[in-house]
């Protein structure tokens, strides 16, 4: 199966304004004042983080993420109520899955065709476990195993794999019962900014998996995809 990008984010910005959209983005929002405290707790602990001073890495961070209005910004509801202006939906195809959701996927801006994408999931799976096989996956398998999860992260698969096409790794945080599992692949629909860089946030698949044409299908994650390094 084949899904045009051009269609799929006219699809989803059409269905950000249907009525179904628009209780979606309300069910994902949180009020400007709770953001606001929740920023100003941050500070308060990120002081007092620093001025333990055996904690001033994570104190300084969590500094960070109040004085830039980083929970203000990464609110979802928020994104899809400006239209997801920026984003784009996104069709992820899962490699590893970690015990507390850290996951990695492979996915693309550009219009793919999901069989070819879930058999290399697969097999970017099969290489991250067993290790390479063939020369051509030794550069796929060192940047499998960088396998510290750093949310957000990004990064091209290795040409060598990719065989011409403009292919993402991805770190992402993923609640599983919000995924699409189908036999042994998992699917993952995804808002995502384009670039080298950027934010990717998982959305409930209940919600905007239909717009993707696949049919629904739930069934338990493959043994390769089970376990990343926390």
């Amino acid at each position: 199966m084949r899904i045009d990008s051009g269609h799929l984010q006219n699809q989803f910005e059409a269905y950000l304004k249907s009525p179904e959209g628009e209780k979606f983005v309300d069910d994902n929002s949180l009020p400007l004042v709770v953001l606001l405290i929740m920023s100003a707790m941050f500070a308060v602990v990120g002081f007092f983080l620093i001025a333990t001073v055996i904690l001033v890495v994570p104190g300084v961070k969590m500094l960070f993420k109040s004085l830039t209005f980083e929970l203000v910004a990464n609110d979802l509801g928020r994104q899809l109520a400006n239209g997801a202006a920026g984003y784009r939906l996104m069709l992820g195809h899962g490699i590893i899955a970690g015990p507390t959701g850290s996951s990695l996927i492979l996915g693309t801006f550009d219009s793919e065709n999901v069989e070819v994408l879930d058999s290399l999931s697969q097999r970017l799976a099969h290489i991250y476990l067993n290790g390479a096989e063939r020369s051509e996956e030794e550069a796929t398998l060192k940047l499998l195993r960088k396998d510290k999860f750093k949310e957000h992260r990004r990064r091209a698969v290795p040409t060598e794999l990719a065989d011409g096409q403009n292919l993402w790794l991805f770190d992402i945080a993923l609640d599983m019962n919000k995924v699409r599992c189908s036999g042994e692949q998992i699917h993952v629909a995804c808002l995502v900014s384009e670039g080298k860089s950027g934010k990717i946030f998982p959305l409930p698949w209940e919600n905007v998996g239909h717009l993707f044409g696949l049919r629904d299908s739930v069934a338990t994650p493959s043994s390769d995809s089970e376990k990343q390094s926390e």
